[in-house]
């Protein structure tokens, strides 16, 4: 959807609640991994220590080339 300025005030409003509910649904999604990862932290600190140095591993290697 589209908004100008000659927009009505119904379709401004629309378009906002439209974006209102979008950031929400990320921002619970985001939540929700968030969440995941400190629950893994706090179960398995090694391995997630493990997991981001393997990942810096793999990210040092390619950056490299």
């Amino acid at each position: 959807m589209y908004v100008s300025e000659n927009s009505s005030d119904e379709t401004k409003a629309q378009v906002l609640d439209a974006v209102n509910e979008r950031v929400s649904d990320i921002k619970e999604r985001f939540g929700t991994v968030d969440t995941r990862l400190r629950s893994a932290a706090r179960e398995r600190p090694l391995l997630v220590v493990a997991g981001a140095l393997t990942l810096g591993y793999i990210f040092a290697r390619i950056v490299s080339r």
